[in-house]
């Protein structure tokens, strides 16, 4: 295959049947990139992590020392670190029977394989050319948060695998898979639920199946529970609420540290630098009144807007483009909204990311606006992604844990909210107009074209 110099910026990503007036040499070059990101991939997600898994404590530990306890019998919530649905502890039953240092590492390996899974997925839901590997690997590759979920063995490469999955059966038009992966989700974390508004407007039985099968597994995995000793819930379930904690990125994190704010130059308020541990933390009712209330008015905008600009779009049929991105504006606007958002969830946004740089390097442009255009998505991928190493991370390396530099302090503590409510406002924006571009449409009929029995590839 080659690629047709008359696409966006003078080359760029439509491929066509190789022919001999036309150099196969492009193809090759896009076969190598790729297998570069995937080699790159391989370091991060196995080797770096492999080889730091002993130097760290992990919040697996928390779903370990719960899952130990089901099977002796004992109440999971005993644990003061663990304050996740029971369904989080139960999925870990397999590798809980191991001593913990081969648990750990039957984890890593579990979560390395669900990102892998969820890459080889998208880019089949993508279209499955070469533009769609090109970007699949190239965010799989290079976007951060990605060895720290699978260092801290965070349950979030399941999600993923089950979010890319949703997006799946959508362009499939399956129903009762996406119904099954939100649904699950949301017995993970509770917070996925809110992809149900990206489904309501076109796909009412779709929603309804995912609520119920949510409702369902939640009920399932908590009836264990009532064959326990107490506690049967979480003792910290007030840590939900939100924290101020400098690895919290949400806007009602925001909030409460513009409610509780350091005097310049001092050292931070105790609650930016512990709030992370919920057996210490405790935020006063009038802070927890401000972040439920900074949630829930950002929720109720967020889904406004997301139900907006779904009905501006109209019904674009099994696996439009238009609920893809709705999928991805939703993702941002939980994260956004969530008054507990951990710099490792915007591993999430992968997918949304990766949808936007599939579908802007098939819309024609001229070369200079086509290039600004990607190069402004890497950006926003790397703000996204990256600001607790190279912003958070450098400026406590750099200052401590104090306010001697105001203004970088809050400007690092904004980035990722900031960037956050771009992503939903160019997912919006794209599921507004989805399906209208000739070069949108063409993107859709290949994804579907994987689903045609008629088709050998």
């Amino acid at each position: 295959m080659g690629l047709d110099p008359k696409w966006p910026g003078g080359g760029g990503a439509r491929e066509v049947p190789d022919s001999p007036g036309r150099p196969a040499g492009r193809g090759l070059a896009l076969d190598a990139l790729v297998a570069g990101l995937v080699a790159f991939f391989l370091y991060r997600s196995l080797w770096l992590p492999w080889s730091v898994l002993d130097r760290f404590e992990a919040d697996f530990r928390h779903y370990y020392d719960a899952a130990t306890r089901i099977l002796a019998g004992l109440s999971p919530y005993e644990i003061g670190g663990f304050d996740y649905p029971p369904l989080t502890a139960l999925i870990v039953l397999p590798v809980a029977w191991l001593p913990y240092p081969q648990a750990r590492i039957a984890w890593l390996f579990f979560n390395w394989l669900c990102l892998v899974v969820a890459g080889l997925l998208l880019g089949r839901t993508l279209g499955g050319d070469r533009a769609a590997w090109v970007t699949v690997a190239a965010c799989w590759a290079l976007c951060g948060t990605v060895a720290e979920n699978l260092v801290l063995g965070q349950v979030h490469p399941l999600l993923l695998l089950l979010l890319v999955l949703a997006w799946w059966g959508l362009s499939r038009g399956r129903g009762g898979v996406v119904a099954v992966a939100i649904g699950a989700a949301t017995a993970l974390k509770l917070w996925p639920g809110v992809l149900l508004i990206a489904l309501a407007p076109f796909h009412r039985r779709r929603a309804a199946a995912a609520a119920a099968v949510a409702l369902a597994v939640l009920a399932l995995s908590w009836l264990p529970m009532l064959w326990l000793p107490p506690p049967h819930s979480p003792v910290k379930a007030h840590y939900w609420l939100g924290t101020p904690s400098l690895l919290n990125f949400s806007l009602p994190a925001l909030a409460l540290r513009l409610a509780d704010p350091p005097a310049s130059g001092q050292v931070l308020p105790v609650s930016w630098r512990g709030g992370n541990d919920p057996l210490t933390f405790e935020l006063p009712a009038r802070q927890a009144a401000l972040s439920a209330s900074v949630a829930g008015l950002v929720l109720a905008l967020g889904c406004a807007v997301l139900l907006w600009a779904a009905l501006r779009a109209g019904p674009g049929g099994e696996g439009g483009e238009a609920d893809l991105h709705a999928l991805a504006a939703a993702v941002s606007l939980a994260l956004l909204a969530s008054p507990i958002s951990w710099y490792h969830y915007q591993l999430l946004q992968l997918p949304g990311l990766t949808l936007l740089a599939r579908r802007w390097a098939y819309r024609p442009a001229p070369r200079p606006r086509w290039l600004l255009r990607l190069l402004g998505l890497a950006a926003l991928a790397a703000g996204l992604t990256w600001t607790h190493v190279a912003g958070v991370g450098l400026y406590v390396d750099r200052y401590g844990l104090t306010a001697a530099n105001p203004f970088w302090l809050w400007l690092v503590l904004a980035l990722v909210p900031a960037l956050c409510l771009v992503h939903f406002a160019l997912q919006v924006r794209e599921t507004r107009g989805a399906d209208t571009h000739p070069a949108d449409r063409r993107t859709c009929r290949m994804a579907k074209s994987w689903a045609s029995p008629a088709t050998n590839r």
